[in-house]
């Protein structure tokens, strides 16, 4: 199976709100490849943006088919953690339960705004990660490498020492290594994980990869959601974040 890790701002719903072109790329995707989409946004954190986001996505023919668990998001940033626990719990319920082989996760790409290379279990992300701008979203050229990736064999879905999804004796969550703790909030990386970063990633890599200022989460709401009004109206939207 093909899982697209899905999240919304500055990928679909960027400062202008959400962008139907944006919208479509995504489609693109998963129309091309088959993927099926998992939400790791911060929108999955409350009952009325999970159901706002899932509205806006059936309008585009799509949906999401599940949520990556939600986990204290301070003092240590861990969407990666998240998104890579999903897919070992997911692959050893199909393998529990006797499911075809074809529902196990072996090929998979997350798309996301964040930094997701820096943050905690970062490692088990390389190769499998497209960052978005925060102002342009899913571009054409983002979701060509969408593509790309989930296009990819599956011998790829691993980092070094691990089978795909977590099978054998260890899991892709184990793989990535322990996460390591930062000071301070926001966009900030804390001084032992921007050490640590700075030790495994080259200079060139580490200017792609500097946390934008102004991306933060709300255990309550997620941040900066908003519909523009016109949309609203395309879709039938009926909530808006400010």
């Amino acid at each position: 199976m093909k899982v697209l890790f899905l999240d919304v701002d500055g990928v679909i719903n960027i400062p202008a709100g959400m962008d139907p072109n944006l919208l479509e790329n995504l489609r693109g995707v998963i129309e091309t490849t088959g993927a099926k989409i998992v939400l790791s946004s911060d929108w999955r954190r409350t009952a009325t943006a999970r159901a706002e986001i899932r509205r806006i996505l059936r309008y585009h023919n799509m949906d999401y088919i599940s949520c990556t668990p939600c986990h204290k998001a301070f003092p240590i940033w861990r969407r990666p953690e998240e998104i890579l626990e999903w897919i070992d719990t997911h692959n050893a319920r199909c393998r529990k339960e006797g499911r075809p082989a074809s529902e196990l996760v072996e090929q998979w790409v997350a798309v996301d705004d964040r930094p997701l290379l820096a943050e905690a279990g970062g490692r088990g992300m390389v190769g499998h990660f497209v960052q978005t701008h925060m102002s342009r979203g899913i571009t054409k050229l983002c979701a060509k490498r969408c593509v790309d990736i989930l296009s990819e064999g599956a011998s790829a879905s691993a980092p070094a020492g691990a089978a795909a999804g977590g099978s054998g004796a260890t899991s892709l969550l184990a793989a990535a290594g322990k996460p390591t703790p930062f000071k301070g909030t926001g966009a900030s990386l804390g001084a032992s994980t921007h050490a640590s970063f700075s030790r495994t990633t080259s200079p060139a890599a580490q200017r792609l990869l500097v946390p934008r200022v102004g991306i933060t989460s709300s255990p309550t709401r997620p941040s900066n959601e908003r519909l523009t009004p016109s949309y609203a109206r395309q879709t039938g939207a009926g909530v808006r974040y400010q």
